[in-house]
C-alpha cells in the first residue's frame, strides 16, 4: 500500500507519491497537478476532493480516506459525499469525502488518502 502520509523523515515532511499514487491518482500529466487535491468547508463539515483514474478504479484499485484533528492517523475513515466523471476528462472520476463530524465538533480536519492495491486472486 501506499499513501501520501506525512513523514518527518522527508525533506519538507511529505512522503513524495510512488509512481502507483501517482497513476491512481492522474497526476502524471503535469498541467493537472495543481487542485488534484482540494479542502474545503461546506454545509458546516470540512470537504476533501481528489481526481481517480477510472481505469485504476476498474483494475481494481481502491482509495481510502482517513481523518484526524490532531495528525493521528488511527483508521478513522471520512464518509463518501460523490464520484462523478470529470468534465475535462472522461477517464477520470472527481471523488469527495467529508468528515464524520462538524466543523463545530472539530475545528480542524486533516485527510490522508491511502491507495489500495487489488488483492491478487487464484
Amino acid at each position: 500500500n501506499s499513501s501520501t502520509q506525512p513523514s518527518d523523515d522527508e525533506a519538507g515532511g511529505v512522503v513524495p507519491l510512488s509512481e502507483l499514487a501517482r497513476y491512481v491518482l492522474a497526476m502524471d500529466d503535469p498541467s493537472t497537478r495543481s487542485g488534484i487535491i482540494r479542502q474545503y468547508l461546506a454545509d458546516g463539515y470540512m470537504h476533501v476532493q481528489f481526481r481517480v483514474r477510472q481505469e485504476a478504479l476498474d483494475q481494481g484499485y481502491e482509495v481510502a480516506v482517513k481523518q484526524c484533528a490532531i495528525l493521528a492517523f488511527s483508521g478513522e475513515e471520512a464518509d463518501w459525499v460523490s464520484s462523478v466523471i470529470d468534465h475535462e476528462d472522461a477517464g477520470v472520476r472527481i471523488k469527495t469525502y467529508r468528515a464524520t463530524r462538524p466543523i463545530s465538533e472539530m475545528p480542524q480536519c486533516f485527510f490522508m488518502l491511502q491507495i489500495i492495491e487489488p488483492e491478487i486472486g487464484d
